[in-house]
């Protein structure tokens, strides 16, 4: 019965590899003999659990992993890196505080030190606060604020579960919620991500074809632009890494701290490398601020998209280009699905999640490659290229209000298709055919980017207003430019609430909406700190080293500064938050006091159902894009 109920392992946990959380010296202290030694609190993990279920179910159990951890006792020591790490976040601390107050005690008469004033917090503020930019050029594309803030928002929302379903204590609530179609727009929110693939490209074409106007585009200001693409991504992608490598190990043990932190310490420690040079969704075994697979998509989309804008001779081979790279997009991931009997999208299923997708194959040959996001970025890319010739030829001016009630259908119909996969998946049909899968898989993410750029168009076009005076609101503005940060660091959090957590917990919508409200709440907060100590100094230092002034104070009061990709050069498109969860079963976890307790792993057989398995809600891939457009003084897109 376990195994055949298992079996619907899209909506229902693997009942036979379980996940407890066990305190061995009050839960288990009739077979715990206090020895340190990992071999003996194995047989006593196992004899306590077998004894129990033994008792309550019949079964017998054996445990496969086990990690101890104990009040008070760190299972790391200090090193030099912990060290470095501290000494360089000290470091960029006090040069805040140093080019504040140099900032503020200058005399403005005069021309102050561009370093000292890279790090003026008054200045990196008034920057996060002003208003859009004026400019015609710029003004057409103020949606994609809208667009990109209110993603975030609903990918923080989707993540908000990660911490909490590890430990949950009422799981068949959570397996119930697979029948709501609330849920299917969570569990398959990972589509939302082809939202930015979309923007990242549709900046990249009309970027450039702006930086045109004054300059040609060549192949020698290739190296630079993806330089400066590199240095305007890494500090903030370095910090997330540091942090993740050292003071995350440093938090406080709950029995799942293993499997929400120490798993990621260990990856950062590893393989670092790759998610330093953006190679990181090559690798499939890694967990090390896995929600950058999308940093390392897009650095690599927007290479390729740069060479084919600047190497082809005519606009006839460009689009010949694009239509290839496109037809690689659908061909690619198909042959992938039809060889490896894949899924034709990302399942956000109690066993992916609760092993944080590293292994299910789907998520790495369908979902996170380069290859599998072609698509979105090259409509992105064909967007962008019509947006600035009906531009310069002023179609926008026409009026298409004739048109609103064909426009007020297209978010639904996004709802729809971000549910679709819910109808192949999540009911007690078989898994579907092949034939179905190689049909959906072409379709499902280009139909998502292309609604999502309807949108936005019926937005330009200024087809209604309702719609667009949210898109178009001035106050998506601070949101915006600090959304790099809030993917850089989302998971971060979530992964501290779930490795540190010690009890159960019970599941309801209000629950949740109470969680999600706090873990939004913490997660800007601590995205506004890194956005104004790392993210702005360091962007105006890269923009000096390019012989790009800093913008004047008055400028900074005027004009916002958003960063990404001028210059034909590059833009900074981000991090995608492909984070997981665990489906597990926490069991028995007792916290009266000191916390002397284990996370084990354990395959219960026999035949029948086990209590207490928890489901890692919803995956939703997410990032953050921000593009800026320098053409002689800097402007915001």
């Amino acid at each position: 019965m376990m195994k055949a109920y298992s079996a619907h392992r899209v909506k229902h946990y693997n009942y036979t590899e379980l996940l407890y959380g066990l305190c061995l010296t009050r839960t288990c202290r009739n077979f715990y003999n206090g020895s340190d030694d990992e071999a003996d609190m194995r047989v006593a993990a196992e004899a306590c659990l077998n004894h129990s279920l033994s008792q309550e179910y019949g079964l017998k159990t054996r445990v496969t992993e086990l990690n101890c951890y104990q009040e008070n006792k760190s299972k790391f020591e200090v090193d030099w890196l912990d060290w470095a790490v501290t000494i360089l976040i000290s470091a960029i601390v006090a040069l805040n505080v140093l080019g504040t107050v140099y900032d503020v005690n200058r005399d403005e008469t005069k021309p102050g030190n561009s370093v000292l004033l890279a790090f003026s917090l008054r200045r990196n503020w008034n920057q996060l606060v002003a208003p859009p930019s004026e400019d015609p050029k710029l003004v057409r594309l103020r949606p994609i604020n809208g667009i990109r803030v209110i993603t975030s928002i609903l990918v923080i929302l989707g993540h908000t579960p990660l911490p909490l379903v590890i430990a949950a204590e009422n799981t068949t609530w959570l397996e119930n919620a697979y029948e709501v179609t609330a849920f299917h727009t969570l569990a398959q929110g990972h589509l939302i991500t082809q939202s930015f693939f979309l923007i990242s490209g549709l900046l990249l074409t009309y970027n450039t074809q702006l930086y045109a106007e004054k300059k040609k585009v060549t192949l020698k200001m290739f190296p630079m632009a993806i330089l400066n693409r590199w240095l305007r991504l890494t500090p903030i992608n370095i910090v997330s890494l540091l942090i993740s490598s050292t003071w995350l190990k440093s938090t406080p043990y709950g029995p799942l701290w293993q499997e929400c932190i120490g798993n990621e310490v260990h990856d950062c420690r590893n393989y670092w490398f790759y998610n330093l040079f953006y190679i990181n969704n090559i690798i499939d075994h890694s967990q090390c601020i896995l929600q950058t697979w999308y940093l390392a998509c897009d650095m690599h989309m927007h290479i390729v998209g740069l060479l084919v804008i600047i190497l082809a001779p005519s606009a006839k081979v460009r689009w010949w280009l694009l239509g290839a790279l496109y037809a690689v997009g659908i061909a690619w991931p198909a042959y992938n699905i039809y060889t490896m009997d894949l899924d034709p999208t990302l399942l956000a299923s109690p066993t992916t999640m609760g092993k944080f997708f590293v292994s299910d194959p789907t998520f790495n040959y369908v979902y996170k490659r380069t290859y599998a996001n072609l698509p979105s970025f090259i409509i992105g890319m064909v967007f962008g290229y019509l947006v600035y010739d009906w531009h310069q030829r002023k179609v926008f001016e026409k009026d298409l209000t004739k048109y609103r009630f064909i426009y007020w259908m297209l978010f639904p119909l996004l709802l729809v298709v971000t549910t679709s996969a819910a109808f192949l998946y999540c009911g007690d049909e078989p898994r579907a055919s092949m034939g179905w899968r190689l049909v959906f898989l072409p379709v499902i993410k280009p139909l998502f980017s292309t609604l999502v750029m309807l949108i936005m168009l019926g937005a330009m076009f200024k087809i209604e207003n309702f719609q667009r005076s949210i898109l178009e609101w001035s106050g998506w503005m601070p949101l915006s430019r600090i959304s790099y940060c809030i993917y850089a660091f989302h998971v971060g959090v979530l992964r501290y609430i779930g490795g540190t957590r010690t009890t159960l917990m019970h599941f309801s919508l209000s629950h949740l909406m109470h969680d999600y409200s706090g873990i939004t709440m913490l997660t800007i907060q601590v995205a506004l700190f890194f956005y104004l100590f790392v993210e702005v100094p360091f962007t105006h230092l890269v923009k000096q080293a390019f012989g790009i002034k800093l913008p004047s104070k008055e400028a900074v009061n005027g004009t916002a500064i958003n960063n990404g990709t001028a210059n034909g050069t590059a833009g900074k498109g981000t991090t995608a938050n492909g984070t997981a969860s665990n489906g597990t079963a926490v069991n028995g976890i007792k916290k009266n006091g000191d916390l002397n307790g284990s996370a084990v792993h354990s395959n219960g057989f026999n035949g029948a159902a086990v209590h207490a398995t928890a489901l890692n809600g919803s995956a939703m891939n997410g990032h953050a894009l921000k593009e800026e457009i320098t053409t002689g003084k800097d402007k915001d897109a």
